[in-house]
């Protein structure tokens, strides 16, 4: 059940984060410098990556956790692993803090900056909190989220000094980071540089459990059929009762590369496992048409949901950049 920050708890997020603000930290951290602090009450660190240094966007991301900081290496190697940036972009979990203009920030935000009496001015000033989550559209962090932000940008703070103040020194390029915790026994926080840790989403395989089904499929003729596969964000905001957060509508989309027709589109439940959803549809498809030539792909649950299935149907499941796919979807979303 969700629970709104109270107005006092904004307030606090809002002072130390003006006081972050104005120690400039994109001048000294790239986006890829990444600052853990263990929280009093979290069994694993928050990741932050502070943004604008390249100067096109000013903010402070915050990961939660091992998972949240496989969300960051993901979004950041979308490119080498095949997620189109869209996907990349909507699939994670994270906090951020923008330093934006009027027009970024949401109508509840403003309404938080209006009754705690702040005053903003210009572009790129205007200070405002998304929380990022899964298969849900950007929304307005609740109670837990902001006292997350609190903790970490009150240690934030303190971690951005000490390296604009040249107390300490990382060696970012030879894969440190900055890890800040509390020595119980001394009764002070410590910063210091730690490796830092090598994260990657996993995929697990799945497997076609029923073999009398798997038998028959097989028997199925091949035709002349190229299918390519894909999961699509459409980047919108569906308000449904049974979540707590508007849905960001995704979709798993199927072309026929022969015809350049989208065959195929359904959209996927937050709850709903993806590979599932994928291998179910390949085996109804196979079931009512025959046994795809080949299937093209570039998201790795694709993969995972089909390599099996495929490799027993005499099916060639090739990763692609399904540039044709990407082309249609952004005429669907023009004129949504």
């Amino acid at each position: 059940m969700r629970k709104e920050a109270s107005l006092e708890l904004w307030h606090e997020l809002y002072d130390v984060t003006l006081n972050l603000r104005a120690l400039e930290p994109w001048n000294y951290f790239w986006d890829s410098d990444i600052v853990a602090i263990e929280l009093a009450e979290g069994e694993e660190p928050v990741f932050c990556s502070i943004m604008g240094r390249g100067g096109v966007c000013c903010g402070i991301s915050v990961y939660e956790g091992f998972r949240g900081l496989e969300d960051f290496d993901m979004l950041a190697a979308s490119d080498k692993d095949g997620f189109s940036p869209e996907y990349a972009m909507s699939d994670q979990n994270c906090l951020t803090c923008y330093f934006g203009d009027r027009e970024e920030v949401s109508r509840e935000q403003k309404e938080i900056i209006k009754n705690l009496g702040l005053k903003f001015r210009g572009r790129g000033n205007w200070i405002y909190f998304e929380s990022f989550k899964k298969r849900y559209s950007p929304y307005l962090p609740d109670e837990r989220e902001v006292m997350v932000l609190l903790e970490t940008f009150k240690n934030l703070f303190m971690s951005v000094r000490a390296v604009r103040e040249d107390r300490i020194h990382i060696n970012w390029d030879n894969g440190e980071m900055m890890y800040r915790r509390y020595n119980k026994e001394r009764e002070e926080w410590n910063t210091f540089a730690v490796p830092r840790p090598i994260t990657k989403r996993t995929y697990p395989e799945y497997k076609l459990s029923d073999e009398i089904q798997k038998g028959r499929l097989r028997k199925k003729p091949k035709i002349n059929c190229e299918l390519s596969m894909d999961f699509v964000y459409m980047n919108g905001a569906i308000h449904d009762e049974a979540y707590d957060r508007p849905v960001n509508p995704l979709l798993l989309v199927i072309m026929d590369e022969i015809s350049d027709y989208i065959i195929h589109m359904e959209p996927i439940k937050p709850e709903e496992n993806l590979a599932e959803k994928a291998l179910q549809f390949f085996c109804t498809f196979t079931e009512q048409n025959g046994r795809a030539k080949a299937v093209r792909y570039r998201n790795p649950w694709i993969a995972a949901a089909l390599k099996e299935t495929c490799q027993y149907f005499g099916t060639k499941l090739t990763k692609s950049s399904l540039g044709t796919m990407d082309k249609m979807i952004q005429m669907m979303r023009e004129q949504m």
